[in-house]
């Protein structure tokens, strides 16, 4: 079962280091808040041989998808949130096979300030989901979809948090 959320009204976004170290900055402004779930991840325990009915349920965590449609936004902070996603820090380049994005500190930390509802939100480890880079001027505005996942700090391997909030 996934939870369903939305910061509402222009909010500010942020970006920063993956993790909890390190000075965000500005983004830019969304159009209509930024919609996000959160969703467990399970499997069944089967342990007859019948295999319908679970005996118990493993949990294996939780993750987020991200949904950010852009109204106004910094292009040099977007090709720097872009160049993780496009092989480490290479705008362009093809990623290496195999890579380790949260070890090799390829992820983007995400904060999310609504002033109508008062709450600041942090994802802490996000990735795009997509990487289509949109060139073209057009009054629509750039959807940013990102995926986040409570991914292990890469100095001390201790795991972080999959976001929190606070009120502002």
């Amino acid at each position: 079962m996934a939870l369903l959320a939305h910061p509402n009204g222009h909010c500010l976004v942020r970006v920063g280091p993956g993790g909890t170290t390190g000075t965000p900055v500005d983004l830019g402004y969304t159009r209509d808040g930024v919609r996000f779930n959160l969703q467990q991840l399970t499997a069944d325990v089967i342990s007859d041989n019948a295999g319908m009915i679970p005996a118990d349920i493993q949990r294996f965590g939780v993750i987020a998808n991200i949904s950010i449609p852009m109204q106004y936004f910094d292009w040099d902070v977007m090709d720097d949130l872009f160049a993780p996603a496009f092989g480490g820090g290479v705008l362009g380049a093809e990623p290496v096979a195999g890579s380790l994005i949260a070890f090799n500190s390829l992820t983007k930390r995400i904060i999310l300030t609504s002033p109508l509802d008062g709450v600041v939100w942090r994802f802490y480890h996000c990735i795009w989901r997509d990487v289509s880079k949109v060139l073209a001027a057009r009054c629509e505005p750039l959807v940013m979809n990102l995926y986040a996942w409570p991914a292990p700090e890469a100095e001390t391997l201790d795991a972080t948090a999959l976001y929190d909030h606070i009120n502002a």
